[in-house]
């Protein structure tokens, strides 16, 4: 595999690398090439307009996109721009698959999803799922999916973000796109390997804290007081339009299956409980992180 990533702020930026003499030579080489698109432009024409010029140059790409809070380049952090991630494959073949989540049963979504791909596709190798977790439950269609996978390949992913307040983030696959919804790409053959492995790099802040009160994704009491108390009274973190963005600095961590995750809450409510992309049980411990 070859990969090569690119920061653009136009599209003649991206033609003109698939005018060069590296990007042609890669390609004659190559059975499969996988495409992804991170964006800070959440207006569908940009993708849309980046995502045709490469299948237009490249027919037999998949090619994802996904808007971010944030695009990653070159070791470093880039605001509001676009960062294309292209990954030449000599051997491996590579197919995706996008759906809509057009109801709230996101965990039989997950199971006929997982079902679909391994009737699909043989010699799964690995599969990456991007999804819309302010817009969906992640975690049911996560269980969902989990319960329908029969092979023991990994998965592996994330999520799409926006950098608005208001979190409308957006997937895109070959020409199509949603705003509520999951994409596979899935990865195949015996000659690749996919390793995966958690990075975690910080560092408990405060004491042991205990979830006390829980509704479905809702953390309403930790220690027994209101839960949005952990961020407002020791970090005079405020609930507003920024509440998420501000958050993202202090999430909180879980240790759950001899794991650590770090957790950031989505919004706050009126009784001052807190709502999180997947599920937090009564008694789960925690710490504030930096």
């Amino acid at each position: 595999m070859i990969s090569k990533i690119i920061t653009i702020y136009s599209e003649e930026m991206l033609k003109k690398y698939l005018q060069t003499d590296e990007f042609k030579r890669h390609i004659k080489s190559s059975i499969s090439v996988f495409v992804q698109i991170f964006s800070s432009d959440r207006d569908p024409s940009w993708i849309m307009s980046i995502d045709a010029a490469l299948r237009m140059t490249i027919p037999v790409a998949v090619v994802v996109g996904v808007t971010t809070m944030g695009e990653i380049a070159e070791g470093r952090l880039f605001i509001n721009t676009t960062v294309i991630s292209l990954a030449f494959f000599e051997k491996t073949r590579v197919q995706g698959f996008l759906i809509t989540c057009d109801n709230d049963n996101e965990k039989d979504l997950g199971n006929k999803f997982s079902g679909e791909i391994e009737k699909t596709c043989s010699e799964i190798a690995g599969v990456m799922l991007l999804a819309t977790p302010f817009t969906m439950n992640v975690s049911d269609f996560l269980m969902g999916y989990s319960s329908g996978r029969s092979g023991k390949y990994p998965v592996f992913g994330g999520g799409a973000g926006d950098y608005k307040a208001v979190q409308e983030p957006l997937i895109t696959l070959n020409g199509n796109y949603t705003s509520k919804g999951v994409l596979a790409v899935v990865f195949m053959g015996n000659d690749i390997q996919i390793d995966m492995h958690t990075y975690l790099g910080w560092q408990p802040l405060s004491k042991e804290m205990i979830i006390t009160e829980t509704d479905g994704h809702w953390v309403k009491k930790i220690d027994n007081i209101p839960a949005f108390d952990v961020f407002h009274r020791y970090l005079d973190i405020q609930n507003d339009k920024d509440f998420f963005l501000n958050v993202l600095e202090f999430p909180l961590l879980l240790k759950r299956n001899g794991i650590q995750y770090a957790k950031a809450p989505m919004e706050v409510n009126s009784e001052n409980a807190i709502k999180f992309i997947t599920d937090l049980k009564e008694g789960d411990r925690l710490y504030r992180l930096r």
